[in-house]
């Protein structure tokens, strides 16, 4: 529980007043703010668009060009003098162009603006295939260093067509990539905003701002999906330039140009006025926090704290002993005076009330002692009943020894010792039960008493290190004492079967059992052992041994089903519900399932 002041309580109330005008408020600033990022989106996309047509416009005109170079008639009839000239006129005039040639259909330069340039191979330039395939259109390449000049350019392409359309040869220029950047730096980019056209291999040949850096450099992969999406949109991003920036972006695919264009819009100047008004009304929201919460903390101070205080110092002198102090408030006066006058009545009736308090708490205290000496006379009771039982078991197996020894018949010899045996073992089930339920009669710890038992049997009935027995139960399994007495004496049996007869060719053996959940209603128990295992299938359906009439009986006070299994080794799998209240059955007796 978070603990406050009264004070701090009065300025937690007003702030709860204040939350939905607060909230009010971000959550209108929130809608502002993406309906603006909404609009500057669309914005972005707009100006690609926008600035896509005007690539657009470019190529068209350099296609108009081309195709009335490829139709000039010295161009048609190859004459190579005639084609430099006219070629070399014509230059000064296409200042957009860096060079014009016109290629032969093996990509020689057969002539040219440029006679250095004639006799060179071009026939390894994608342009130059491109064009030749594309049936008289205008082929828009991709970024190229020139091998002549150098120049950073992008290649254009058209076939020369004779009068039957088919090839002739192909005429090609490149686009002067300065001339593109000096083009486009004249459309007045917002402040902080971005151009970028790339080729379809995404490497840039124009670029505003900072074109010396980029142009000619890939987009980096990062970006890379935007130049092949399948349809334009938008996204904001951290520009190359360290600028946020909302893109808008037409992949190379859907260009009419083949080309990849973006625009950015810087996010500083999208959202600026929005992040000014925002810390305006943030500023003033503030204010009236503070202004709510000054006023707040005055009121409560005379209002609020200086009654309470007073009640509370009238119950620190009742606390100390002054049982004469009062707050003398009426309760007509507001509710903490009423409750300062309910304090008054109550002193009242808390000194009425006195001898009766300490009446009552001498007989509680009477109580209690009685309690405590009832609870240790039945402790000792407990103790005393477990220690008698114990000695009768003892003294029944005194007996059944002495017996032995005056009964010369072998089998009613071995009669005898089994049930001397049974009686050991009933007689440690018995002590186990009583260790561990005698401080909680309701249930019992089904790994303790297991792990408890087996060691008694150890002890009792094994020499040496001839049988291990190991235990394995599930953490958290809880017993009736019902369901205990029958589950302890089950496993004794099952263990001194194991004990007596699994290991009888060889030194030394284990016997296992495990404890567990088979089912959210159901428990299963299995006690197995690596010896000889039990006689044929046969054998055991007809077996009427009084082991096995024990189990059975067991099985019937748990509601449990046996299933034997084996040989190699012999093992047994009881399953019987989980909160059944063992004990004592009339039900008529079930089959046997086998000896033991």
């Amino acid at each position: 529980m978070v603990r406050l002041s009264l004070a701090q309580r009065i300025v937690a109330i007003t702030a709860a007043a204040l939350l939905p005008i607060l909230g009010v408020l971000v959550y209108n600033e929130a809608a502002l703010r993406q309906n603006r990022g909404t609009e500057i989106r669309a914005l972005a996309i707009a100006t690609a668009e926008q600035a896509a047509r005007e690539m657009e416009r470019l190529t068209s005109g350099a296609d108009g060009i081309l195709h009335a170079m490829a139709a000039a008639p010295v161009v048609q009839r190859f004459d190579i003098e005639g084609c430099s000239n006219f070629l070399v006129h014509l230059a000064p005039a296409l200042p957009q162009f860096t060079r014009i040639s016109i290629l032969d259909l093996e990509g020689t330069v057969v002539c040219g603006s440029d006679p250095t340039a004639q006799g060179l191979d071009l026939s390894d330039r994608p342009y130059f295939t491109e064009a030749l395939a594309n049936g008289g259109r205008l082929v828009v390449g991709e970024y190229t260093v020139s091998r002549v000049t150098g120049d950073k350019v992008l290649p254009l392409a058209l076939a020369i067509l004779g009068a039957d359309g088919q090839p002739r040869g192909v005429v090609a220029t490149s686009m002067d990539l300065d001339w593109l950047g000096a083009t486009l730096r004249e459309r007045q980019l917002a402040r902080n905003g971005s151009l970028t056209i790339a080729d379809r291999n995404g490497v840039i040949i124009a670029r505003e701002p900072f074109p010396e850096r980029f142009v000619g450099t890939a987009i980096p992969e990062a970006f890379q999906p935007l130049v092949r999406a399948g349809a334009p949109g938008s996204i904001e991003v951290t520009s190359q330039d360290g600028t946020q920036r909302i893109l808008g972006y037409i992949p190379a695919g859907l260009s009419p140009v083949g080309l990849y264009i973006s625009t950015g819009i810087a996010r500083e100047e999208a959202f600026g006025p929005f992040d000014a008004a925002a810390r305006r009304t943030l500023a003033l929201v503030l204010a009236a926090v503070i202004v709510a919460g000054g006023l707040s903390w005055f009121l409560g101070q005379r209002l609020v704290r200086g009654p309470v205080s007073q009640i509370a110092s009238a119950l620190a002198a009742r606390r100390a002993g002054d049982e004469a102090i009062r707050t003398n408030m009426c309760s007509r006066d507001g509710e903490i005076e009423a409750l300062g006058a309910t304090f008054d009545s109550y002193m009242d009736e808390l000194n009425t009330s006195r001898e009766e308090r300490d009446r009552a708490e001498a007989a509680l205290r009477a109580t209690a002692a009685e309690k405590e000496r009832l609870a240790d006379r039945n402790e000792l009771l407990a103790r005393e009943m477990s220690h008698r039982v114990m000695n009768s078991f003892q003294l029944m197996e005194s007996i059944f020894a002495l017996q032995t020894r005056r009964v010369a018949d072998p089998l009613a010899r071995r009669i005898i010792t089994e049930a001397e045996e049974r009686i050991r073992s009933m007689a440690l089930v018995h002590r186990q039960l009583f260790q561990i339920t005698r401080d909680e009669m309701q249930e019992l710890d089904a790994a303790a008493y297991l792990g408890g038992l087996t060691r008694d049997l150890v002890l009792a009935f094994v020499k040496g290190d001839a049988v291990r027995i190991e235990v394995d139960a599930e953490a958290g399994v809880a017993l009736s004492p019902g369901q205990g007495i029958a589950l302890g004496l089950l496993v004794t049996e099952l263990v001194l079967n194991a004990i007596k007869h699994a290991f009888k060719a060889r030194d030394q053996g284990t016997i296992r059992i495990v404890l567990g959940a088979a089912s959210s209603s159901q428990l299963r128990l299995i006690v197995e052992d690596d010896g000889t295992g039990l006689p044929a299938a046969e054998a055991r359906a007809t077996a009427t041994g009084v082991g096995m009439k024990l189990l059975d009986g067991f099985l019937r006070q748990l509601e449990g089903t046996l299933t034997v299994e084996g040989p190699p080794g012999t093992r047994f799998v009881v399953l019987f519900p989980i909160s059944v209240q063992a004990g004592p059955r009339t039900e008529p007796e079930a089959p046997l399932i086998g000896a033991v």
